[in-house]
């Protein structure tokens, strides 16, 4: 990887894009309690599907943790967007500690958490990049 590709900003729109795949598929329905009511990513998506979806997601997780961690640190000690920011920041690298799943249902879980993170994670750099 070449210097320059170090220092280019996040490609926040292309990762919102590839996280709707999975953010779509885990819409609770009229009984969010009742897991036959919800239309979950392992029942659209096949294991291995489910495997290259986080491996892309984990991607961008990494990717963004540098880029909200730079953008935040940038802000006052106690200022509330840098606490926030760096409480996710810590919550994604938690999520990147997670394995492939043993299940399908399990690797959907983990594609469904790690797609969150990466819209959050983009919230937040969206939030702290100066205009």
């Amino acid at each position: 990887m070449t210097t320059a590709a170090l220092t280019l900003p996040p490609d926040i729109r292309a990762m919102l894009t590839s996280i709707e795949l999975v953010l779509a598929s885990d819409i609770p329905k009229a009984h969010p309690g009742d897991p036959e009511s919800r239309d979950a990513p392992e029942r659209r998506f096949t294991g291995a599907e489910l495997e290259a979806l986080t491996s892309t997601y984990r991607g961008h997780i990494e990717t963004l943790i540098p880029a909200v961690q730079a953008q935040a640190e940038r802000l006052p000690s106690g200022h509330p967007d840098r606490v926030t920011a760096l409480l996710c920041v810590g919550q994604a690298r938690i999520h990147l500690r997670l394995g492939p799943g043993d299940t399908d249902a399990i690797r959907g879980s983990i594609a469904s958490r790690m797609a969150r993170s990466v819209r959050t994670l983009c919230g937040h750099y969206d939030r702290l990049v100066p205009r």
